[in-house]
């Protein structure tokens, strides 16, 4: 028996379950190779996907583990789908009218202005690290993904 990683990041762009099905299948079929090893897997699926929110559903995750398996003859599938998110066009979110565009224009503001992002901080938050270079190097490492957070926690599925 041979346990493998897999990192997939460049997923299908479909709301098509079976055509999801079919790549990982076929990624799968190709991890295996020309060994006769029965083949246990993990995939983490990362990047954006229109089915981000329902591979994050435990019985639909499940569903497709079952039917990997089943279509590939694996002992084992796990899917991770931490790293995934719904797809967006973030040029009409900044230019939309509303408060994901302010809050936008906001992080993008503070990632390039020490004093803004100084003010932003929660004071609790800001006394963990000296003031200073380090302070401002680690209050903007937590900005580094929040545009992305932000935009999957605040658009819903039909308008990504």
């Amino acid at each position: 028996m041979r346990w493998e990683k897999l990192a997939l990041d460049d997923l299908p762009d479909t709301t098509a379950r079976a055509v999801l099905v079919e790549d990982l299948a076929g990624r799968i079929d190709t991890a295996r190779g020309e060994s006769d090893d029965e083949l246990a897997l993990r995939i983490e699926l990362r990047g954006a996907t229109p089915l981000a929110r329902t591979l994050r559903d435990t019985s639909e995750r499940c569903q497709l583990e079952d039917e990997l398996i089943a279509r590939t003859g694996c002992l084992e599938v796990q899917l991770r789908t931490d790293g995934l998110s719904q797809p967006f066009d973030p040029a009409t979110l900044r230019e939309s009218p509303t408060v994901v565009s302010k809050a936008l224009e906001l992080i993008e503001a503070a990632q390039h202005d020490p004093e803004l992002l100084e003010s932003l901080a929660p004071e609790d938050l800001a006394k963990i690290v000296s003031p200073g270079e380090e302070r401002h190097a680690y209050l903007a490492e937590l900005l580094s993904n929040l545009s992305e957070e932000l935009i999957e926690r605040s658009v819903a599925e039909d308008e990504a």
